[in-house]
């Protein structure tokens, strides 16, 4: 299917990979918060998630995010994972009321 081309590409893979510049994904094994596990048994902090404070696994936010679910419309409850960023999406009214709450406004 490559023809010619299948050749020349391996060979540039293999000097990408020879020279460290090749990035294989990490599987992350744990829930995500301030630091993760990944599946050859080290731990990473996460700088670069939207989860970055690890509120995702805060009982509090979690019963949170429950409560809004039984009253927010199913739209914005699929929107609760968005890996969006605000600054693209923006933010939803629940997340923000449960974030002017958290800040300990009404």
């Amino acid at each position: 299917m490559y023809g010619k081309i299948k050749n020349q590409l391996s060979k540039e893979l293999l000097d990408i990979e020879s020279k460290g510049l090749f990035k294989k994904e990490r599987v992350i094994t744990t829930s995500q918060g301030a630091s993760v596990k990944v599946s050859d048994g080290g731990e990473v902090v996460v700088m670069c998630a939207n989860n970055y404070l690890g509120l995702s696994s805060n009982e509090e936010v979690v019963e949170a995010a429950k409560k809004a679910k039984s009253t927010a419309s199913r739209k914005a409850v699929q929107n609760l994972n968005s890996n969006q960023e605000k600054s693209t999406l923006g933010d939803l009214d629940v997340l923000a009321e449960l974030k002017k709450k958290m800040e300990g406004g009404k």
